[in-house]
């Protein structure tokens, strides 16, 4: 899984899905069902009706350009890429039905971050309670994944102990990312050898 955070001009072509690289990519700050389904397009070829670049320099002859008898990488490619739409703002919100019903929308995530700043809801800090109206969008997108039988994506490494209940209707769980394993690796060196420090200072004296 890969977090697609280039500009938001939709039109530059994300390079995430070259063959040997991600096969589902979260896609930020994306509003309407016209930005959705521009993001689509980039990420399907034009045997779906797509318009995503073929790439030759990354298809390696009989490693990444495989396919079975009677198909193609591109049509491969095309059947196994999963293009999850975050809703980070109030607009995002208001639109999820339709950007949910948009064909190749094949999940859909809370921006949780973001769309507390647009709400104004208070700043949060990891553990905190979460605000009601960031529970009550949850809500709603609860709602649309099951109307539209699209999952739902969350990450779950920020939680306080009091929002754990709108995990039931999540699909998808991220229950981690690089620079947070990076920093609690981190933490967890430098808090070692603080304690051997310790010791060894102990020991001297």
């Amino acid at each position: 899984m890969e977090d697609y955070r280039a500009e938001t001009n939709r039109r530059r072509e994300p390079r995430s899905v070259d063959p040997n690289r991600a096969g589902g990519i979260i896609f930020p700050h994306i509003d309407t069902p016209e930005q959705a389904a521009e993001t689509v397009s980039k990420c399907r070829y034009a045997y779906s009706d797509g318009d995503r670049s073929l790439a030759p320099a990354v298809l390696v002859p009989r490693v990444t350009d495989v396919a079975p008898p009677g198909s193609s990488h591109e049509r491969v490619a095309d059947e196994n890429i999963a293009v999850i739409i975050q809703i980070e703002s109030p607009l995002a919100l208001d639109n999820a039905d339709t950007i949910a019903a948009v064909p190749g929308v094949n999940a859909l995530m809370p921006g949780a971050g973001d769309l507390r700043v647009g709400m104004r809801c208070p700043p949060r800090q990891v553990g905190d309670a979460e605000d009601p109206k960031i529970l009550d969008a949850i809500e709603r997108l609860a709602n649309v994944s099951r109307r539209h039988q699209k999952p739902l994506a969350g990450v779950t490494f920020k939680l306080s102990g009091k929002a754990k209940s709108w995990l039931k209707d999540f699909q998808l769980l991220i229950i981690t990312s690089d620079y947070w394993s990076l920093v609690k690796g981190h933490k967890e060196d430098l808090a070692c050898m603080r304690q051997t420090l310790a010791e060894v200072q102990g020991v001297k004296n």
